[in-house]
């Protein structure tokens, strides 16, 4: 099981309340808390909700198609493993066969192109499926 996500606002509530404990007893506190969620988060599990919900096979996403759907379901992949399972880009660029910069590249892309409107789309339904899918409700997310 994956522990103590930061997109929760049970990470926001759990610093609140160290603040005010902490302040009542007049010494420093450190709480913990875990997340169990109904699956394992993975990179394959990242891709095939991006399939899923894209309509483009996990194959197509991983290969060098350069076509915009494709390019853009795989951004999207970049920017899922990145946020949720804190990937470094050489990482997810050894997951896609590709080099730290063209992960760099596609999270630029996602973080800064709004005007993109496919691609904003399917940032937006990719995430709130992945949430979705590990019981995480998306109106509590961060």
């Amino acid at each position: 099981m994956i522990e103590a996500f930061n997109f929760s606002k049970a990470a926001l509530v759990l610093v609140e309340a160290e603040k005010q404990i902490s302040n009542l007893i007049g010494a420093p506190i450190k709480l913990n808390f875990q997340i169990e969620l109904n699956r394992e988060i993975t990179p394959d599990y990242i891709i095939e909700t991006v399939s899923l919900v894209s309509g483009i096979p996990v194959e197509s996403i991983k290969n060098e198609s350069r076509s915009t759907e494709i390019v853009n379901a795989r951004f999207v992949s970049f920017f899922l493993m990145r946020t949720y399972l804190f990937m470094t880009y050489k990482s997810i660029g050894k997951f896609f066969a590709k080099d730290h910069s063209s992960v760099i590249h596609g999270l630029k892309m996602v973080n800064e192109q709004f005007d993109n409107i496919p691609l904003q789309t399917l940032k937006e339904k990719c995430g709130a499926k992945f949430l979705t899918n590990l019981r995480i409700n998306c109106e509590d997310s961060i």
